[in-house]
């Protein structure tokens, strides 16, 4: 019997069409993921836009509460003394 070394040219295409296929598909999951994450990536900038607006108006109503708490308190004292 003689020792086979090398495979047959019809197995060689097979398994380089079966990896070529692999590598496509690979290549498609990547594409996919990465176009993904570019719309991630956007979405993130408006969601920081929004969450610096947010913590703006938080700020100025929370200073808005400040001030009507002391003219309340202002206003009861100025009505004590009348």
């Amino acid at each position: 019997m003689r020792a086979c070394c090398n495979q047959s040219p019809v197995l060689d295409m097979t398994l380089e069409r079966e990896l070529y296929a692999a590598a496509m598909a690979a290549d498609e999951k990547l594409s996919a993921r990465c176009e993904q994450r570019l719309h991630e990536a956007s979405w993130q900038d408006e969601l920081d836009k929004m969450k610096q607006v947010v913590d703006e108006l938080d700020t100025k109503l929370e200073y808005v509460r400040d001030r009507v708490a002391r003219q309340s308190g202002l206003l009861r004292m100025s009505s004590i003394l009348v």
